[in-house]
């Protein structure tokens, strides 16, 4: 049981580090299509 405790809190370690890791890089593209798509919205008006 103890094993399991601990690779859990090892697991969930490790997918927090990796969440950030990950959401950045996709915020940034999600922040930059969006930004795309209001300058052409604008650019139709």
């Amino acid at each position: 049981m103890k094993f399991l405790n601990e690779s859990y809190r090892g697991l969930s370690l490790f997918v927090a580090v990796n969440t950030d890791r990950l959401l950045v890089p996709v915020l940034i593209v999600a922040c930059l299509t969006l930004a795309g798509w209001l300058v052409s919205l604008l650019q139709t008006i």
